[in-house]
C-alpha cells in the first residue's frame, strides 16, 4: 500500500492530490486548486491522467474561498475539455450550503463566479458560478463540513478539525469574494534571525475569518495518517485535536506527515497545536514570493518541538527556497530540508 501526496507548484497557494489504495485501483482526493498558470496546467493534466486510468476524483475538498486555493478549481469547471463527471463528491462550505444550515436566504451575493472565456476578470453577467456548476452536476451537497464530525470513507477515516460553527456563522454573515489580507512581514523575511531566538518569539494569531473557515482534517488510511491544515488557525484545530486525542485516549495523535497551515505563516502554527501531535515530517506549500512565507518563526517552532521529542524534523518544500537557515541553525538543531519539486512534487508514505 502506498499513500501519495502530490503537492503541485501552486505559487502562493495549495493544490494537493492525495492518492492511495492498491496498485490496481487508486482512490484520489483533490484538496484545493491553487493559482498560477503552471499549477493549473499540471492540475488539468493530472485530471486527464486520472480519467485515462479509469479512476475518479473520489473527493474534491475546497477548503475555503481564498483565490490561492480556489482559482484552479474555477478553471477546471470553466474548461469544457475537462470531464467533470469523474468528480464524485465535493466538500465545500459555500454560501448556499450555509444558508440551508441556517434556514434562511443568504444576505448579499454568495456565489463565486467562474472566470469566463479564460479571462482574468470575474463576471456575473451570465450568472455562472461555482455553486451553480456544482449544482448542475449534482455535486453541491447540503452537508456542512464542521469540526467535531468524522466520516468513514474509501476504507479510511476523516476527522474534521476546522471550521467550528462559530467561524462558519461568522463567514456566513460576512461572505465576500475578497478580503484585505493581514499585513504579515510584507517588507521582507526573518531568515537572518537564528532559530534559537525565533523559537521564543511571542505568538500572534491570524485574524482572517476566511482562514478560520478553512476545512482542516486528519485522514487515516490503514495504519497511516496525514494532517491537512489548509489555512486554518490553531485555536480551533488545537481544541478539536485535543478532543480527538481524549476520545482516542492518547496524549498525541501520531501523524505521518503534516501539511503546514497557511504556507508556513508564523500566525498559524503555535506550540499548542504541535504539542498535540507526534510528527516529524512537515510539508510547506509556497514559492516564497509573498508575506515572507514560509516565516522562519513557524519553522523554528516546528523544529524545536520535534527536537524536544528527541526526533529529527524533516521539512519538505514544493519550491526551492534558499537561504532560510543559518550555519548555526544547522549546528544547534537537528533537521533536514527536502526539495520535493525535484521528485515531481510527490511525497510518498510507504507501508
Amino acid at each position: 500500500m502506498v499513500l501519495k501526496l502530490k503537492v503541485l507548484p501552486a505559487t502562493i497557494g495549495d493544490c494537493i492530490l492525495i492518492s492511495f489504495g492498491d496498485q490496481d485501483y487508486e482512490k484520489n482526493i483533490l484538496v484545493d486548486g491553487g493559482i498560477g498558470f503552471k499549477c493549473i496546467k499540471m492540475l488539468k493534466e493530472e485530471i486527464r491522467s486520472i480519467k485515462e486510468k479509469n479512476q475518479y476524483i473520489d473527493l474534491l475538498i475546497i477548503t475555503h474561498v481564498d483565490d490561492d486555493h480556489i482559482s484552479g478549481i474555477l478553471k477546471i469547471f470553466e474548461d469544457q475539455s475537462i470531464d467533470k463527471s469523474i468528480i464524485k463528491k465535493v466538500w465545500f462550505n459555500s454560501g448556499k450550503v450555509m444558508s440551508q444550515l441556517f434556514r434562511e436566504k443568504p444576505s448579499g451575493d454568495c456565489e463565486i463566479p467562474l472566470l469566463l472565456n479564460d479571462t482574468t476578470e470575474m463576471s456575473l453577467v451570465d450568472g455562472i458560478s461555482l455553486e451553480k456548476a456544482l449544482d448542475s452536476l449534482g455535486l453541491l451537497s447540503e452537508q456542512i463540513i464542521k469540526a467535531g464530525d468524522s466520516y468513514e470513507m474509501f476504507g479510511g477515516k476523516f476527522t474534521i478539525l476546522s471550521p467550528d460553527i462559530k467561524k462558519i456563522t461568522r463567514l456566513y454573515s460576512k461572505w465576500e469574494e475578497a478580503e484585505a489580507k493581514n499585513a504579515e512581514m510584507s517588507g521582507g523575511n526573518d531568515y537572518s534571525i537564528p532559530l534559537d531566538i525565533l523559537k521564543k518569539k511571542r505568538f500572534l494569531a491570524d485574524s482572517s475569518f476566511h482562514n478560520a473557515s478553512s476545512i482542516a482534517f486528519i485522514f487515516e488510511y490503514k495504519n497511516k495518517s496525514i494532517l491537512m491544515l489548509a489555512d486554518s488557525i490553531p485555536s480551533i484545530v488545537s481544541k478539536y485535536l485535543g478532543l480527538h486525542n481524549a476520545k482516542e485516549k492518547k496524549e498525541k495523535s501520531i501523524i505521518d506527515v503534516t501539511k503546514v497551515a497557511h504556507h508556513g505563516s508564523g500566525k498559524n502554527t503555535n506550540y499548542k497545536i504541535l504539542d498535540l501531535i507526534d510528527c516529524s515530517n512537515f510539508i510547506i506549500s509556497t514559492d516564497g514570493s509573498q508575506n515572507g512565507h514560509p516565516n522562519k518563526v513557524c519553522l523554528a517552532r516546528i523544529i524545536s518541538s520535534v527536537n524536544n521529542n528527541e526526533n529529527k524534523a524533516h521539512l519538505y518544500f514544493n519550491y526551492e527556497i534558499n537561504n532560510i537557515f543559518l550555519e548555526e541553525d544547522h549546528r544547534d538543531y537537528s533537521f533536514t530540508c527536502n526539495d520535493i519539486s525535484l521528485a515531481n512534487y510527490e511525497y510518498i508514505v510507504e507501508e
